[in-house]
């Protein structure tokens, strides 16, 4: 399984695991930065090249409206 972070707030970002019965939870946290509107019209194209890399079966868009609507348009490119 795997998570995925986005701060409006300029936190540090990284990536961390977590025991999450019967395996792992990997968790990828990004920030925009200083360069808040390039770095967030960016953001929806790097998420989808990492989840071609992950392949998920299913995605889960939580947290507010434009985290919602990202899943939405991110499940419509990847057909889950």
């Amino acid at each position: 399984m795997r998570g995925f972070c986005l701060s409006y707030r300029g936190h540090d970002k990284g990536s961390r695991d977590h025991d999450a019965a019967p395996g792992k939870l990997g968790w990828e946290s990004h920030s925009l930065g200083w360069l808040y509107f390039p770095a967030l019209a960016g953001y929806p194209w790097r998420l989808l090249r990492r989840l071609r890399e992950f392949a998920p079966g299913v995605l889960i868009g939580a947290s507010d409206i434009p985290h919602v609507v990202l899943a939405g348009w991110l499940a419509k490119r990847l057909g889950v």
